[in-house]
């Protein structure tokens, strides 16, 4: 289910264009890409420096990948 054309632009762009949409919120929309990947879609107006600290701490909760 899209629910911006902008989101579809996207999604199409990523070679995902039916990627169903699991939640949004007010700062970003969130679609599964796969069984083990999300593509959170940032709202205009959202803040950039948050996105970031989001990521860091993403980063660091994620296992290490193994050799």
């Amino acid at each position: 289910m899209l629910t911006d054309s902008e989101d579809l632009g996207t999604l199409s762009a990523l070679g995902a264009p039916d990627a169903p949409l699991l939640g949004e919120g007010g700062e970003a929309r969130v679609y599964a890409l796969g069984h083990r990947q999300v593509l959170r879609l940032m709202r205009p107006g959202a803040s950039l420096t948050q996105q970031r600290v989001r990521a860091e701490l993403l980063a660091e909760s994620q296992p290490a990948a193994a050799p």
